[in-house]
């Protein structure tokens, strides 16, 4: 489930931020410095969520994994409305770091739990699983978003209509994954949360 996970989370997130400052650009006219800003503080987002994940060891992270790609998916909603010019373009600076929090809430709970959740014994090949499953993530949605900016370059839609389905197919894809993030969860634990040792301690 880790492994899958960090696939879809790496998707959901590089499918949107390959588009974000070209949608600020083509649609708001807005100048590279300013269109690159809310990537700096979506950057800025996933290090505080990251943060506050490290100082939350008892929230299971199946919450955590939860909570994140819920709020990419909003970040991917509220882009498709810039997208599409029905919301002003400063909205993106305020969804867009949102998806950031997401991400370092859920990247980071499903790194965390692989490396928790592992054997000696597996830990190398785990590793690696993960790091093939981000990899190939990001390079299918980031052809995806691609296939829908040829398809506005030859005039076959509009730019807006071409970035707001890239972005509403990830916001899609986050919120059902959300539905399944109590997969993610302790081996022989059924909540999510680590089974208690009931093995009896010694008579005093």
């Amino acid at each position: 489930a880790a492994v899958a996970y960090r696939g879809v989370l790496a998707g959901v997130f590089v499918g949107m931020e390959v588009l974000v400052p070209l949608t600020l650009t083509v649609q708001w006219h807005y100048k590279p410095i300013l269109a690159g800003l809310p990537l700096m503080f979506t950057a800025v987002a996933w290090a505080v969520a990251s943060q506050i994940h490290g100082r939350s060891p008892r929230v299971p992270k199946a919450i955590f994994l939860r909570l994140g790609l819920f709020l990419m998916a909003v970040g991917g909603l509220g882009m498709a409305l810039v997208a599409t010019r029905t919301a002003p373009g400063w909205l993106a600076f305020a969804v867009w770091p949102a998806a950031g929090a997401g991400a370092g809430f859920g990247i980071t709970s499903v790194s965390v739990a692989l490396m928790e959740y592992t054997t000696d014994a597996d830990r190398g090949t785990d590793a690696a699983s993960l790091q093939l499953s981000d990899s190939s993530g990001s390079a299918v949605t980031a052809a995806f978003a691609g296939a829908m900016v040829s398809l506005a370059v030859q005039g076959r839609i509009s730019y807006g209509g071409g970035f707001a389905i890239a972005f509403l197919t990830m916001a899609v894809l986050a919120v059902t994954a959300a539905t399944r993030a109590g997969r993610l969860r302790p081996p022989g634990s059924p909540n999510g949360l680590r089974p208690v040792d009931a093995t009896p301690g010694p008579v005093s």
